[in-house]
């Protein structure tokens, strides 16, 4: 159920609309909903890999600070609605778009294979911890 309070981030291409809690940054949104939004210096405003194109709601964003555009400049695709995902902190509905030399592999067949993993992973993680649904050791042997 879609909280009608929490913001609403919707992220291009993958067309993918998700709640976030008012301040929090669109990196963090886009890690905790398993969208793939680069941040090679762990989201720490020293780089510019966390680059998103803000489509709508730029208002709706935390103010630009000049350590933020100095790291944007770095940026390919530059836009005058760029923001970086680690600095802009979220306070209404937005939409921002990943641009495409950042989104390659957000097709829509990754996706779905990314989610086969993450269903095979966890079933193999909870194989191993339920013992009882290993099979015995001695199963199969002949004395």
């Amino acid at each position: 159920m879609v909280d009608e309070l929490m913001p609403k981030v919707t992220f291009l291409p993958v067309n993918k609309t998700v709640e976030a809690e008012e301040g929090q940054s669109l990196l963090d949104v886009a890690m905790d909903n398993d969208i793939r939004l680069e941040h090679n210096c762990g989201g720490n405003c020293a780089c510019s890999t966390c680059h998103v194109i803000v489509k709508d709601g730029m208002e709706k964003l935390s103010r630009k600070t000049e350590e933020e555009q100095d790291e944007l400049e770095e940026a390919e695709g530059l836009a005058p609605t760029s923001r970086l995902g680690c600095q802009s902190k979220i306070y209404g509905d937005i939409i921002v778009e990943i641009p495409p030399y950042r989104s390659s592999l957000l097709n829509e067949d990754v996706t779905k294979i990314e989610a086969l993993i993450k269903e095979k992973e966890k079933a193999l993680n909870l194989s191993r911890s339920n013992p009882a649904s290993q099979p015995s050791q001695t199963e199969g042997k002949t004395e």
